[in-house]
């Protein structure tokens, strides 16, 4: 990634990661532009931090994932466009516990005590606690995975239209290492008749000026079928109860619709 320095002091971030994607079953070098922040007092570089990504990135193609409309559009001038599938601009959020995340938002003061109230009485979250564990579904090391884990993910990328980053072991290995100490990474997998059929991984993270609300988030999820999916997602919302998240996202753009969200109450951002 490219650093502003001030005072022998990093003020600004822009990262690139280099991974190499699948179009069509066929292999491209890909570069992701990740982490772009910067120091309030020094917003006024930003648009440099950019153009050094844009111009001086020689990778043939370039991916970059916002939540913030305004940095959208600070990448059009570069060349930028957003990609023409409108499932890879959603989130999904499921509520853990309502009552704490609306104490959250209101600013009324009886309002948001009536809210807290209620969620240390009727806490929503109880409903997630009476998910039944399923057997087939089981936590793991990343660094010792299934004999079988290599050949799954490889022959799920290859049977997939459109654009997929490549994935392996060693690729989730090397991103969940450079993850420790900002989340908790754990790994997921789904075993039936021996054989690995869906594999999933999620964070969790304290969200910043939240006053304490938790937020999990699914950060990838491949399965064989729509209905292992469903059992997968199911798991990680009783996981997220279990070690008292407030809001579980599913941040794994294209793979998920909503249908497969075993829950009613979903929201979409």
């Amino acid at each position: 990634g490219r650093v502003i320095e001030y005072n022998n002091k990093i003020v600004g971030f822009f990262g690139n990661i280099q991974r190499v994607y699948l179009l069509h079953s066929e292999k491209v070098p890909v570069s992701v532009g990740t982490r772009w922040v910067i120091e309030k007092s020094f917003r006024k570089h930003s648009l440099k931090l950019c153009e050094l990504y844009f111009k001086e990135n020689k990778y043939p193609l370039k991916v970059g994932t916002t939540g913030v409309k305004v940095a959208a559009k600070i990448y059009k001038p570069f060349g930028g466009h957003k990609i023409p599938v409108p499932e890879l601009q959603i989130v999904y959020m499921i509520p853990i516990n309502i009552f704490k995340i609306g104490a959250h938002k209101v600013q009324k003061p009886i309002l948001k005590s009536v809210l807290q109230f209620l969620n240390t009485v009727v806490p929503w979250s109880f409903q997630y606690k009476l998910i039944k564990s399923n057997k087939k579904i089981s936590k793991f090391d990343i660094a010792t995975p299934p004999s079988d884990f290599d050949s799954f993910l490889s022959d799920f990328c290859m049977k997939q239209k459109g654009l997929i980053a490549f994935r392996s072991a060693e690729i989730i290995k090397w991103h969940s290492s450079v993850t420790v100490g900002k989340f908790e990474k754990e790994h997921f997998i789904y075993t039936d008749e021996n054989k690995t059929v869906a594999y999933a991984s999620i964070i969790k993270e304290l969200i910043e000026d939240s006053n304490g609300l938790i937020r999990f988030k699914i950060t990838d999820l491949i399965a064989e079928t729509s209905k292992v999916k469903k059992a997968m997602i199911k798991e990680l919302i009783k996981h997220a109860s279990q070690n008292k998240g407030d809001v579980l996202e599913i941040h794994h753009h294209g793979m998920i619709n909503k249908k497969e969200i075993p829950t009613s109450f979903v929201m979409e951002r």
